[in-house]
C-alpha cells in the first residue's frame, strides 16, 4: 500500500476545506446585511424576526429528510447539486419577493434547498460500509 490512501485523504481534506470555506464565506457575508436589506424593504423588526427564524425552523426538518433520501438513493453528490441548484432559486425568490407576505413564503425554500449541502458535504462516499437489509 504506498502513499496512494494519504493523499487521498489529503486531497479530501482540501475538497472539504474549499466546500465549508465556499459555503460558510456567502453566510458570513449574508448574516449581517439580511436584516438591513430586509429593513430597506420595508419589513418592520417582527417581520424581520419572522423571514430570519423561518430558515432555522425549516432546516430542523429538512436535513434529516434529505440527507436520508439521499443516503437511501447512494445520490449524495446529486443531492448537493440539487440543493446548490435550488438555493440559488430560493435566494432569487426572495430578492425578487416584494414585501412580508412575499419573503414569509420564500424564506422556507431558500432553508430547505441549502440544508443538505452542509450536512451531506462531510460524508465521503467511499468510506461508507455496505448497506444491510433487514
Amino acid at each position: 500500500m504506498g502513499a496512494h490512501p494519504a493523499r487521498t485523504g489529503q486531497s479530501l481534506a482540501w475538497r472539504l476545506a474549499a466546500f465549508y470555506a465556499a459555503l460558510f464565506v456567502g453566510l458570513g457575508v449574508q448574516l449581517p446585511f439580511l436584516p438591513v436589506w430586509l429593513a430597506a424593504k420595508g419589513l418592520d423588526a417582527g417581520e424581520i424576526g419572522v423571514v430570519l427564524a423561518i430558515p432555522m425552523i425549516v432546516r430542523v426538518f429538512a436535513i434529516p429528510v434529505a440527507t436520508r433520501a439521499a443516503d437511501r438513493r447512494d445520490a449524495l453528490r446529486a443531492t448537493i447539486v440539487v440543493a446548490a441548484t435550488a438555493a440559488v432559486a430560493g435566494y432569487g425568490a426572495v430578492g425578487l419577493a416584494g414585501g412580508a407576505p412575499a419573503m414569509v413564503r420564500a424564506a422556507p425554500a431558500r432553508a430547505r434547498r441549502r440544508a443538505p449541502r452542509r450536512s451531506c458535504g462531510a460524508i465521503r462516499p467511499s468510506s461508507r460500509s455496505p448497506r444491510r437489509r433487514a
